[in-house]
């Protein structure tokens, strides 16, 4: 603390030790109430209030000692001026009352868009509350006496501060949505002097439409990666205990469903000033499509024309491309043969912005030309019709004792044995031949010979 704030404090507390040394007049108040079109000043008085203080008009309260009682059921009090009101405290003091039976307590001065003018005034046990309008406060002390509380809180507010003591208190001063004057304020023993903070609101946008989308939660959070209480408010910097400025840095999440689906979105920004998010998103769940299959028959890779053996297991390998982003989840591929339902199915996810490979399987119990049709139901809740994708692929299945290529291999070997059995049938009429001619030779030459003997013995008895 500098000499000025010194001699400021000192000057307070003199003046005020000169107020209480004039006579005053003792007020007591369950509520006191300034209505509209109201012009009241109390000066020189000893202000007794058990409940609150309402101004819809004018009041002037000058020279004064207020004291708050703590009320019995424990609900606090308030000094309330509102839109159309406009409240002036100078040269006087503010406090609250403790007893033997009752503690300190805090009350609150709040301005609802309306006007307050502190000067020269000292402020005990209370936070000041602004929210819209105009707030002046100068030579002033506000002590909290360190329950946990802000000094003052000031919220789309214009305010002006010079020469201000602020001391004891959780956090001395937070601003959100505007910046205060600050000439000469002083902190101490607070355990943040002040934060600066600007209001953010959130708008999604579907990139297909151009409009606007409804159903977002949002979240803010701390370095910690704690969840903050709030989204829509959000921090510049704060000025901690050492009077150091720490700049933040504010981190938010946006989460929507779509039944099946949903949506997730991270981003982080500095904030400094009142701050509109628009994000954008495809959310055009008819770009989502197959966009491509292969086939693989027992662990091989299935060419058209092939022909599977029966029993043999079936891959369908499906890729799916995903543009928008959507994130799906307990989706199915479902694969129906010859147009019946049921034969196979499968549980997929689809990730957003890229790719997916999905595979469904079956064993070829059915013979012959099959239609193998995949689809997969993209349900949303945001979709008054679902959407689906779907793909065929056409499979030639065989016999289970071979495919036809095996059967025209078996068709050649029969062949191949006919032919063997007419060579052999050949072979053997031939051979039949040869060994008949065989027969006749030697038939001829016996007979021959029995001939020669014949003409022989024709000649000797010729002889």
């Amino acid at each position: 603390m500098n000499l000025g704030h010194l001699f400021s404090g000192v000057f307070i507390f003199l003046l005020f030790f000169v107020i209480n040394g004039v006579s005053s007049e003792t007020l007591e108040y369950d509520v006191l109430k300034v209505d509209y079109g109201d012009d009241i000043t109390i000066s020189n008085s000893e202000i007794w209030l058990d409940g609150d203080i309402l101004v819809d008009g004018n009041l002037s309260i000058e020279n004064s000692n207020i004291n708050v009682n703590r009320s019995i059921d424990l609900t606090i009090s308030e000094i309330r001026i509102n839109s159309t009101g406009e409240l002036r405290i100078s040269n006087s003091t503010i406090t609250t009352i403790g007893n033997d039976t009752l503690s300190y307590s805090m009350y609150t001065i709040v301005s609802d868009a309306g006007k307050l003018i502190i000067t020269n005034t000292t402020i005990d046990y209370s936070m000041i509350w602004l929210v819209g309008g105009e707030a002046t406060i100068v030579d002033a002390l506000l002590n909290g006496h360190s329950i946990v509380n802000y000094g003052i809180f000031s919220e789309d507010t214009i305010l002006n501060m010079n020469n201000v003591f602020i001391t004891n208190y959780t956090l001395g001063l937070r601003s959100i949505g505007t910046i205060p004057v600050q000439n000469q304020v002083s902190f101490t023993n607070c355990t943040s002097w002040m934060t600066q903070e600007w209001w953010v609101n959130f708008t999604a946008i579907d990139t297909s439409t151009g409009s606007s989308v409804i159903g977002f939660q949002i979240r803010q959070w701390d370095v910690d990666d704690t969840m903050l209480g709030t989204w829509n408010w959000a921090k510049e910097y704060e000025i901690d205990s050492t009077g150091q400025r720490i700049d933040h840095l504010a981190n938010f999440t946006a989460f929507a469903n779509f039944g099946l689906a949903h949506v997730d979105d991270t981003w982080s920004q500095v904030i400094t000033e009142n701050t509109a998010f628009v994000r954008y998103f495809n959310l055009d769940v008819t770009a989502i499509e197959y966009k491509s299959a292969e086939v693989y028959a027992s662990g091989k890779l299935w060419e058209p024309g092939q022909a599977v053996p029966k029993w043999s297991e079936i891959n369908v390998l499906v890729t799916i491309d995903n543009p928008t982003d959507y994130n799906f989840s307990n989706l199915y591929l479902d694969m129906d043969i010859n147009n019946n339902k049921g034969f196979a199915r499968d549980s997929i996810s689809i990730s957003p912005n890229g790719e997916t490979v999905g595979n469904i399987s079956w064993q070829a119990s059915l013979e012959g030309p099959l239609s193998l049709r995949i689809t997969t139901n993209l349900v949303l809740s945001s979709l008054n019709e679902n959407s689906t994708l779907s793909l065929s692929k056409f499979v030639e299945v065989g016999s289970k004792n071979g495919s036809k290529n095996e059967g025209v291999i078996t068709g050649n070997m029969l062949a191949l044995f006919g032919i063997l059995a007419i060579l052999t049938a050949c072979s053997y009429i031939i051979y039949s031949g040869v060994e008949e001619a065989d027969e006749l030779s030697v038939e001829d030459i016996k007979l021959a010979s029995e001939n020669g003997d014949s003409d022989d013995n024709r000649l000797d008895e010729e002889e």
